[in-house]
């Protein structure tokens, strides 16, 4: 029996399945306020798509329905704080672009190997000291302790700057 009786095509199927796992991120939907619902529903679609490296990088051909009540969602939090629409759009696609981009760049720099990973890391650093790049040093040593605190850290200079934007009627 072939899926394909069950579903038009092979991008049907991966269109599903990439909308099973956004039905995994948590629509915060009782918070106190927009900047708290925002940064949780932001942090579970960041964790979600971690426990899912290949669907952030697979971009599905249509938005299941997990995937539009995510996005339904982080508007709505936009507009009930206060956003215009043009503002909530643009908002919404650059929290969107931030989550992205943080979980690819977490997922390149994931060790895969904890020998190898320290092996690399204490030959860049002899490097770096060599050349006396101590700026760099402080920076790749910060790197073994960040553990997704970066992310947060992003995030609320992203919010801090909605905030900021709230109120004006310009979308710049």
């Amino acid at each position: 029996m072939s899926i394909y009786h069950h579903l038009p095509s092979k991008q049907a199927v991966i269109d599903g399945i990439v909308d099973l796992v956004w039905a995994e991120v948590t629509l915060t939907g009782d918070a106190r306020d927009w900047r708290t619902a925002v940064r949780r529903t932001a942090r579970s679609a960041f964790t979600t798509l971690l426990h899912h490296p290949w669907a952030n990088r697979i971009r599905a051909t249509s938005g299941g329905p997990a995937r539009m009540a995510y996005i339904d969602a982080s508007l709505g939090h936009l507009r009930s704080a206060g956003f215009t629409p043009e503002q909530a759009f643009h908002a919404h696609h650059v929290l969107e672009a931030y989550i992205q981009g943080y979980v690819i760049q977490a997922l390149d720099f994931a060790p895969t190997d904890a020998a190898t990973e320290l092996e690399q890391r204490d030959a860049a650093l002899a490097y770096l000291e060599q050349v006396g790049h101590t700026h760099l040093i402080e920076h790749v040593n910060l790197h073994a302790s960040e553990q997704g605190s970066g992310f947060d850290f992003g995030l609320m200079l992203l919010l801090d700057g909605l905030d900021a934007r709230l109120g004006r009627r310009d979308p710049q």
